[in-house]
């Protein structure tokens, strides 16, 4: 994950961008009726797709898969609702660790 304290002054955000997305083993995409519009989001999670990377998307409404225009159908979706409860945090924990364990292999 990329925060701002990662960045010093007069850095090159897109090349550490760049470079964290290629080392990340896992992207979490948050995909909500305002985040899909955000081209951000979407040249994120076009890189990580572009570069075979395992996506867990997040979703405030399952519809919101289909309005997307990356196809994220195949990645299994989790419901945001639900990830304040136990049994969702134990889906997004299992989710991870299966996406981890694929990376390794």
């Amino acid at each position: 994950m990329l925060l701002h304290d990662d960045l010093s002054a007069g850095e090159n955000w897109q090349s550490k961008l760049q470079k964290e997305l290629r080392d990340a083993e896992v992207i979490v995409a948050l995909l909500t009726p305002n985040s899909i519009a955000d081209s951000w989001l979407l040249q994120e999670t076009g890189a990580a797709w572009g570069l075979d990377k395992t996506i867990i998307p997040i979703v405030s409404r399952l519809d919101i898969l289909d309005r997307f225009p990356i196809q994220l159908r195949s990645y299994p979706a989790l419901d945001l609702k639900e990830l304040d409860t136990a049994k969702g945090s134990e889906r997004f924990a299992e989710a991870l660790d299966q996406a981890l364990a694929e990376s390794h292999v």
